[in-house]
């Protein structure tokens, strides 16, 4: 009986360090064919983005973004559900195709879709409703 009691503990400890492991956001590749992502290098502090975030969270939602603000102090936010682990900071600001962009919006293939140098939300959500993906996103929800 202890020794099953043991091999049960072993199990669970294992399936929930394995789970617990899966949910850290490590790099951008896990969230390919998944989600789109937004990256905003900021001169605000990041946290003034909870509300465009809380304003938009529909349209965001609809549209499988996953933000990530980053300020000059690198603090970040983001509306990613789980742990996002520290070294992604750095490989995030890599992403931006020069020095002087202030967002890219990268695909769910994980290509760059879209930069820019002064954010606009809503030209966002245009851009992404012009990809042929989401336009067939578009038509499987409306024929469910």
């Amino acid at each position: 009986m202890l020794k099953c009691f043991f091999w049960l503990a072993i199990t669970v400890t294992t399936v929930y360090a394995v789970a617990h492991q899966a949910s850290t956001l490590r790099t951008l590749k896990q969230l390919e064919w998944k989600n789109r992502v937004l990256i905003v290098l900021s001169k605000q502090p990041a946290v003034l983005f909870e509300k465009l975030i809380k304003d938009h969270s529909i349209a965001i939602n609809e549209r499988d973004l996953v933000l990530f603000v980053i300020d000059r102090t690198s603090q970040m936010v983001s509306n990613y559900s789980g742990e996002i682990d520290a070294s992604l900071l750095g490989s995030l600001e890599s992403k931006l195709p020069d020095g002087n962009a202030a967002f890219a919006l990268i695909g769910k293939d994980g290509g760059l879709k879209y930069y820019g140098n002064q954010l606009d939300i809503v030209e966002v959500f245009n851009e992404i409703d012009r990809m042929p993906m989401r336009r067939w996103e578009l038509t499987e929800h409306s024929n469910r």
